[in-house]
């Protein structure tokens, strides 16, 4: 099983977007998957999951029973560990996680042994306990960003903080990866900034700006169901093959 963590310290930078469209394209490509609202804003399970819950991440780690228990099927192949908006999953994080330096990747050793393809962590714009715990239980980080210049400028300190963190933990996780959303190829900003992150030794999959990707959020559905016929769509396939078969094709921004 690959974990994967999609994060940044800053905010409305499509890591909900890219975790929710990225495992449903994963899930296309026939493997099983599952996501991990790792955000105590509960974004995740608020687009695919409308309905009061009756369990969440929190709890799984509270109890450390059967992980199935805390699992709500989305779609064929496509399911889901919620964090409730306003639930028990920050006052955990900010005050047993501490305590808990596993917590994370007991959950992951319990998601191999539901023999799952891909798990992925949709993570809080922070890099408090709570992120680092996840990031350090995955192999490999997705940076999300936006072609901006602060965006670029963070790319630095993000990577500083990754080896903190390895060494923190003695964790193998990766960035080789950045998730570059909303791409207007008629901006001369957006361009120059992507220009600039691609000089970086990082391989740079660019999503579209397209006003579909946060449309399907409204209606509890994935791109690829929303408009498959998109450049969106197409983008986070691509991102897909990256991670499953190392290839990255070219998809047009417009």
């Amino acid at each position: 099983m690959k974990t994967l963590a999609i994060g940044n310290e800053k905010g409305g930078v499509g890591k909900t977007s890219t975790a929710g469209n990225l495992s449903y394209a994963l899930m296309l490509q026939g493997y099983r998957v599952l996501m991990v609202d790792n955000d105590p804003q509960g974004s995740l399970t608020d687009w695919y999951h409308k309905e009061d819950l009756s369990f969440e991440l929190a709890d799984f780690f509270s109890s450390r029973d059967n992980l199935s228990n805390f699992i709500l099927p989305i779609r064929e192949r496509l399911d889901l560990v919620p964090t409730a908006k306003g639930g028990d999953l920050r006052e955990y994080a900010e005050t047993k996680l501490y305590r808990d330096r596993f917590a994370h990747l007991d959950l992951v050793k319990a998601a191999e042994l539901l023999r799952y393809d891909f798990l992925i962590f949709d993570l809080n714009p922070n890099l408090s306990t709570l992120e680092r715990s996840a990031i350090a239980a995955s192999n490999e980080i997705l940076l999300a960003l936006e072609p901006e210049y602060f965006a670029y400028e963070g790319v630095h300190g993000f990577i500083k903080q990754l080896h903190r963190i390895r060494e923190e933990n003695r964790s193998d996780v990766i960035l080789n990866k950045i998730v570059l959303s909303n791409k207007n190829e008629s901006f001369r900003g957006h361009k120059y900034y992507t220009d600039q992150l691609s000089k970086q030794d990082l391989t740079v999959y660019q999503i579209p700006q397209d006003r579909k990707v946060a449309e399907c959020l409204e209606v509890s559905q994935s791109i690829h169901e929303y408009a498959p016929k998109s450049k969106a769509a197409a983008a986070y396939n691509n991102l897909a093959k990256g991670l499953v078969y190392g290839r990255k094709e070219t998809v047009q921004s417009r």
